[in-house]
């Protein structure tokens, strides 16, 4: 399922990001990981990062695996593995791929 996460948020990429958008084409951070959570595996997350964050269980980030969720406050996004994450980053960056950039996530499982 994880990997399931993973694609798809990356079918989303290239779109826009505005705060409280949830989609189709325009996302923010937790709408985009609300969505790919849904998508590949029907589970439905509470609306907010700070309430998704809630969701599932934390594990070390040394034991990350793709479709686990990093969120830092005010901001989730989907790890893609490899020290990459699929996120809705800001209004000029729109919905990316990218290196992981928050210095102490927590990492939370939402699959198994």
């Amino acid at each position: 399922d994880g990997q399931k996460i993973v694609q798809a948020a990356r079918t989303q990429k290239g779109d826009a990001y505005r705060l409280g958008a949830t989609g189709p084409n325009v996302w923010d951070c937790s709408s985009l990981v609300r969505y790919s959570v849904q998508k590949a595996t029907g589970k439905k997350l509470p609306r907010s990062s700070a309430q998704q964050a809630q969701v599932g269980h934390r594990v070390p980030r040394s034991e990350a695996k793709p479709g686990d969720l990093l969120y830092t406050r005010g901001h989730i996004a989907v790890y893609a593995g490899n020290g990459k994450v699929v996120e809705a980053a800001t209004p000029k960056t729109g919905v990316v791929e990218r290196s992981v950039w928050q210095s102490n996530p927590k990492v939370i499982r939402v699959t198994g």
